[in-house]
């Protein structure tokens, strides 16, 4: 008995000497990652022996949408930088057209004010949206489409078809319908609401402009399209220019989301807002922070 219980306090004490060791290499290995972070960044590298408490802070990590910058755009200094993952495209991934989505001329807004013809009954349409019964009064929706860019105000290629005609379909059948898109330039017969919202990011305020025009779908039936006006999306380019990413791309369609969840409450189209009764379709990456601030901030407390 007495030679089985010295065993096993031997091996308790092997085992609390053994984690001792295991805790100092953690330790020291972690010193070593701290060190070779500090040496990546471009710091100059601590001597060894000098405490770890002393090592110089790193500066904040910046967010923006790609990896290495390069040369300033023409309209305010923003840089530009790599796209992320490989990619040479600086357009929606959604677009149909490869050669105009990698193109010189991709995602760029034109200097020159074109025509917007949204009367379909007197256009011929690339293709024919099917006519259909109307829904039953308790089945229609009001309808949020938050897109980047819509036909044919915006456009890169596919992601525009498909906001706009499914916008239009759904408002012929009954639904309520609202598009969001950012205002990358003055457009023809869109006219400001004067409603404003300030939003907090990056620890100022941003103030963006709601605009609207109205499209006939049908008797008393349409689409209220919304385009949120700022600074920030007036540029040559919708999301980069010549290969490259706005590298504040992150701020720009944060922004874009913020307002297009406030929208349809605080827009009042036709007289009365959509209210928070609304149904959203968030579209391709620009968007993605749609379905994620509505479920941290508008739904928390529900």
């Amino acid at each position: 008995m007495r030679s089985g219980s010295f065993t096993r306090a031997s091996a308790q004490t092997a085992l609390r000497r053994s984690g001792a060791l295991a805790l100092l290499l953690l330790g020291v290995a972690l010193s070593d990652a701290a060190l070779t972070l500090q040496a990546s960044s471009g710091r100059t590298q601590p001597m060894m022996g000098r405490s770890p408490s002393i090592i110089s802070r790193r500066s904040t990590l910046r967010l923006r949408g790609g990896g290495e910058e390069t040369a300033e755009t023409e309209t305010g200094g923003v840089p530009l930088v790599k796209p992320l993952g490989g990619f040479t495209r600086t357009n929606s991934y959604s677009c149909l057209n490869d050669e105009a989505l990698t193109g010189e001329k991709a995602g760029q807004v034109s200097d020159q004010d074109v025509a917007i013809n949204i009367e379909r009954a007197d256009s011929t349409p690339a293709f024919s949206i099917p006519e259909v019964g109307q829904l039953p009064e308790g089945e229609r929706l009001n309808i949020i489409i938050v897109s980047s860019e819509i036909s044919p105000y915006s456009k890169s290629g596919g992601l525009a078809d498909v906001a706009d005609k499914l916008g239009v379909a759904m408002a012929r059948i009954g639904h309520r319908v609202m598009t969001v898109a950012p205002m990358y330039k003055q457009y023809p017969g869109v006219e400001p609401t004067g409603v404003k919202r300030t939003f907090g990011l990056w620890d100022s305020g941003h103030t963006v402009e709601y605009c609207h025009q109205w499209e006939e779908a049908g008797p008393e039936k349409g689409v209220d399209h919304i385009f949120v006006k700022h600074g920030a999306f007036e540029r040559k380019g919708m999301y980069g220019e010549g290969g490259m990413d706005y590298g504040d791309n992150l701020f720009r369609f944060a922004l874009f989301a913020w307002a297009a969840l406030e929208a349809p409450l605080v827009v009042p189209c036709g007289g009365v807002p959509y209210g928070e009764d609304v149904v959203f379709l968030a579209n391709d990456w620009q968007a993605g922070f749609v379905p994620l601030i509505l479920t941290s901030h508008y739904r928390r407390y529900k």
